[in-house]
């Protein structure tokens, strides 16, 4: 599948041309860290991206409070993009990623800040796992 296969996104669905693909099931952190997936985004400001996932990852990000750096230590969902120099940018927070067989997997929370990124290698993008927020949510 190519990016031109996907052409909008609904409430339940992804638009796959003629044919639909089902969004259910959530994609567990065990899954998530034993393989690669090929995963699907739709969001304000990249529109539809097809990437892989590498595996949840542990990270540590700066915040700025006030006039300090407070570091943060976060695990997130690592995402690469396909056919593109990324796979989510300022504008996607928020949308939601789904795997080769509609099942849900992250939330974007990261992406590329325009112009900071060398044109020549891929942007790594971010998702919390949606099995995190889905039991937050219960």
């Amino acid at each position: 599948l190519n990016e031109e296969h996907f052409i909008s996104a609904r409430a339940n669905v992804l638009d796959l041309e003629d044919r639909l693909l089902p969004l259910r099931g959530i994609i567990s952190v065990d899954e998530m860290r034993q393989r690669s997936h090929s995963v699907i985004k739709s969001g304000y400001g990249s529109l539809t991206t097809i990437g892989r996932s590498n595996g949840v990852v542990s990270l540590n990000r700066l915040y700025a409070k006030g006039n300090q750096a407070v570091e943060l230590e976060v695990q997130e969902w690592c995402l690469l993009p396909c056919n593109q120099s990324f796979f989510a940018k300022g504008g996607d927070s928020g949308s939601i990623v789904v795997d080769e067989q509609g099942r849900f997997g992250g939330l974007i929370t990261g992406g590329v800040v325009p112009g900071t990124q060398p044109p020549d290698r891929p942007c790594v993008s971010y998702a919390t796992p949606f099995e995190w927020v889905w039991d937050d949510i219960q």
